[in-house]
């Protein structure tokens, strides 16, 4: 996240795994399915960001990985897309990202994210802290 690389290590310090799942071959009759997304930080975790308002990452109360499930029978509000926002923190280091899913057919996932390389956790930017990110090879 400091550069915009992709990095296949899990020993960097700003290390953030994304893995999904779906299963679009078994729809239900409404044409639903299953699909599971999941995000991991190594060395330290997330917390939901509830108020969009909200600079500063809590210095406590993370966890190292979210997990989002959609299942057609057992969730009433199942969706094939989800919008979350959270704070990220990455051993001493604190992020902000918004993440947006859309599962089935060509999955779209969508990542913006927030970095502040001194430590602070103030992580209200503006458009000159851009970082590009590389394309996959």
């Amino acid at each position: 996240m400091t550069t915009g690389d992709i990095v296949n290590s899990a020993d960097s310090v700003s290390t953030l795994e994304i893995q999904t799942w779906v299963d679009d071959e078994n729809k239900d009759p409404k044409r639903r399915f299953s699909w599971r997304l999941k995000l991991i930080v190594p060395h330290g975790g997330f917390r939901e960001r509830t108020d969009e308002f909200k600079f500063v990452a809590p210095d406590d109360n993370y966890q190292s990985s979210v997990n989002i499930e959609m299942v057609p029978s057992r969730d009433g509000n199942w969706s094939r897309q989800i919008k979350k926002e959270y704070f990220a923190k990455f051993s001493n280091r604190y992020g902000r990202i918004v993440i947006e899913y859309v599962a089935g057919g060509h999955n779209r996932l969508s990542l913006t994210a927030w970095y502040n390389p001194s430590g602070s956790r103030n992580l209200e930017s503006g458009p000159e802290d851009k970082i590009n990110v590389l394309n996959e090879p």
